[in-house]
């Protein structure tokens, strides 16, 4: 039986105004202090569709997807 295995980082697409969003940053800054990497859910449907589409290129493969590495400073300047 083939597989090919996905795994996506923390997503870009999760993170929204408010308080919850402040207190994981907070954590972030205070506990972690290093880069997080994200992706666009999108672009995982990009790897999914290609792993379907190719499966004897792409099977028995695991594939890490991030599409960027940001520090706190970055986070926090873009929101």
């Amino acid at each position: 039986m083939g597989r090919t295995v996905l795994r996506p980082v923390s997503f870009m697409d999760n993170p929204a105004p408010g308080f919850p969003y402040k207190v994981f940053l907070a954590a972030l800054r205070d506990m972690l202090g290093v880069e997080t990497q994200y992706t666009a859910t999108a672009d995982i449907g990009v790897f999914t569709a290609r792993a379907f589409t190719r499966p004897e290129q792409w099977n028995h493969h695991t594939l890490g997807l991030a599409g960027d590495e940001v520090n706190f400073d970055n986070i926090s300047a873009a929101y």
